[in-house]
């Protein structure tokens, strides 16, 4: 108890500094992402067997054997289908001749392009010379080779990002759980491509960025606790974070249009300490910032021998207050109503009792499904999960993981009257996670289940198209990718 206190107070702190001085942390959503539960579909409100269950459903903190305390960190790219036939920008395409063949001679003092000449060739009368002050860098080898790093590296980089990806998220964890009790702390940011970003234009011509990033950065601090009454276990959790979104992008590939943009947000300051200071303080083009938040989660969970019926609903305070905080008039209905948009219930299978024994099986298995967000039309979906493995004890373990994920959009009524599978809506999920002593690594990738279905018809028939042509034609329908690494202590 004595270790739970400590460990609560010194993460309080860490969420009330990060609250303070708003440096650039978050995730996309508050719960815990992890590839293994991406991997097992999400389907988790009944399995809830790590210190995960404080964001899906802290009664499982009651079934806990062991104290696990977690330090990771998790990256997350969600793929556009642009990206296997990404048209890249190409210095070549505008300025006849490539960065990479620039030259300097200093003896001559000028740079110039050769393609045939080694590093640091000697410039001969007749071959192009090049200024760089043009291009916004000195005529010496730094600006050859700064020049190389924008034109070369970084723009494609960023225009990658900005055709292949639809997300990408990095999601630092740290969390402390033991039996009944839990606490936990996440950050991270997540960078969302966006094409039309207004900005203070540098000419008549521009009104946005030609690169543009929406990051998202969420803070969040959790604690939670659960209590087992024989079979029965009941659990809550209390959650505070707080969201901010900024807009940044690029005017355009220049360096030197660049250096004027981030000029016009914090003048009369050096480009390093200036971009610094534009990420820490949101003073990109255009910042969007939201208030603190509190939450609160009440679960529960009935274990029957190898079957686990939970459920879990993800906010309770939004039942019975409104949008400044105020009681709402109570309304029974209305309250059902809006419970049943954060209710999740899930149901597990596990041979080995682990929950009621508190011990870890050679062999491992688990199969798991939810219904989650059962009263939204539109954020509703279904979770089935699986794994298998082999575990010796703490020491070693491997596990292979698979799982389905479907949205069920529309009333209910309608959804249970048709088809339930459709696989326009599902996605397919598999990973593989292993852990030697105390680290762990998992890596899980999503994909759309109709993308599988019409790979394995194309195959069947021996007749697949070109690659860039069918692909590029599910846009954002595309696959995820997920690698999570870290420390159980």
């Amino acid at each position: 108890m004595k270790k739970f206190g400590l460990v609560l107070i010194i993460l309080l702190i860490i969420g009330s500094f990060v609250s303070a001085i708003d440096v650039p942390v978050g995730l996309p959503a508050l719960q815990a992402t992890n590839a293994r539960i991406m991997a097992m579909g999400g389907a988790f409100t009944a399995v809830a067997d790590t210190a995960d269950a404080l964001f899906y459903n802290p009664a499982g903190l009651a079934y806990l054997p062991n104290t696990d305390i977690h330090v990771g960190f998790s990256l997350l790219a969600d793929l556009n289908s642009n990206i296997v036939g990404m048209d890249v920008f190409d210095f070549k395409d505008t300025y006849t001749y490539e960065v990479w063949d620039l030259r300097y001679d200093p003896d001559a003092d000028v740079v110039y392009v050769d393609s045939n000449s080694g590093y640091g060739g000697t410039y001969d009368e007749g071959e192009q010379v090049v200024d760089l002050e043009n291009f916004g860098f000195d005529n010496s080898w730094d600006g050859v080779e700064e020049m190389r790093g924008w034109y070369g590296d970084f723009i494609q980089m960023v225009d990658g990002i900005s055709q292949g990806f639809d997300h990408i998220s990095v999601l630092p964890n740290i969390s402390f759980a033991s039996r009944n009790f839990g606490v936990g702390f996440l950050g991270g940011v997540t960078v969302s491509p966006v094409h039309t970003i207004p900005y203070l234009p540098l000419t008549k011509d521009a009104s946005y960025l030609e690169y543009g990033f929406e990051i998202s950065k969420k803070s969040g601090i959790i604690a939670g606790m659960g209590f087992g009454l024989g079979p029965l276990s009941l659990g809550a959790n209390l959650k505070l974070y707080k969201e901010v979104r900024t807009l940044f992008g690029l005017p355009s590939d220049k360096y030197s249009d660049f250096e004027n943009y981030v000029s016009s947000l914090i003048p009369d300051t050096p480009l390093q300490e200036a971009l610094i200071n534009i990420l820490i303080d949101d003073a990109i083009a255009v910042s969007l910032d939201t208030e603190n938040h509190i939450e609160m989660g009440f679960g529960a969970m009935y274990t029957l021998g190898r079957l686990t019926v939970g459920a879990y609903v993800d906010s309770i305070l939004g039942m019975i207050l409104d949008d400044a905080g105020e009681l709402k008039d109570f309304d029974f209905e209305s309250i059902i109503g809006q419970a049943a948009k954060t209710a999740n219930i899930g149901v597990s299978f596990d041979p080995s009792m682990r929950k009621m024994y508190g011990r870890e099986p050679f062999l491992n298995l688990l199969v798991s499904a939810d219904l989650k967000n059962i009263g939204d039309d539109e954020k509703r979906f279904m979770n089935i999960g699986a794994e298998a493995g082999l575990h010796i004890g703490e020491l070693a373990q491997v596990d292979f993981r698979a799982g389905y994920k479907q949205y069920l959009t529309g009333p209910l009524e309608d959804i249970f009257s048709s088809d339930i599978i459709a696989l326009e809506q599902g996605e397919l999920s598999a990973g593989v996670g292993v852990k030697a002593l105390f680290v762990n690594v998992a890596v899980a990738a999503a994909v759309p289940a109709i993308l599988v279905r019409d790979v394995m018809l194309f195959a069947a028939a021996d007749n697949f198209p070109d690659p860039e042509t069918y692909f590029t034609e599910y846009g954002h329908n595309f696959p995820r990718i997920m690698v999570s690494v870290g420390l159980n202590l």
